[in-house]
């Protein structure tokens, strides 16, 4: 994917996150901490993350951006109530069967979700040495049909029409 894709990606997360205006989000996978880093600008609030390979916490400075840092398997975090969760990049990462009870989960526990992924097959391997970082199952946004949907986007690859990005907006839990 260019950096145009993720242009495009990310513009869609950041109006998501800005017509959320949360006070307390999860950032699962925070990567180099990019929706921390602009949650900081529009607003105070508490902004955890999962992270499962913990040398990313010091290689990318994430104590600056994060109130908290949990170093985990999300799968066995217990969720603290909160206003958002994001899902940048990260399901994926998880075994098909993992997927759709983590994000049920989650959708008990935040009043919104948002989850971004590579639409279809994506390979991945390790990178850097890093187990976490490879893809382990394809996702489609049709698979989060049982969710409340206010927004879905999707970015086919002009090179190959059946990949891609999509970007979710789900509703959680009732306030």
């Amino acid at each position: 994917m260019t950096g145009q894709h993720h242009y495009w990606f990310n513009e869609h997360t950041l109006k998501q996150i800005r017509m959320v205006n949360p006070k307390r989000v999860c950032d699962v996978g925070p990567g180099r901490g990019t929706w921390a880093r602009f949650i900081r600008q529009i607003g105070k609030s508490f902004v955890q993350a999962i992270e499962a390979w913990e040398p990313y916490v010091e290689q990318f400075g994430l104590k600056r951006w994060y109130n908290q840092i949990i170093i985990g398997d999300v799968r066995k975090v217990k969720f603290d109530k909160g206003d958002l969760i994001i899902f940048g990049d990260i399901l994926e990462h998880l075994p098909l069967e993992d997927v759709l009870p983590l994000v049920r989960r989650a959708a008990k526990t935040f009043r919104y979700m948002i989850i971004n992924a590579p639409l279809g097959k994506y390979p991945q391997d390790d990178l850097g040495g890093n187990p976490y970082e490879r893809h382990l199952c394809e996702l489609f946004p049709e698979m989060f049909d049982e969710f409340r949907m206010i927004e879905s986007h999707i970015f086919r690859s002009e090179e190959d029409y059946d990949s891609g990005l999509f970007n979710l907006f789900l509703r959680g839990r009732p306030d």
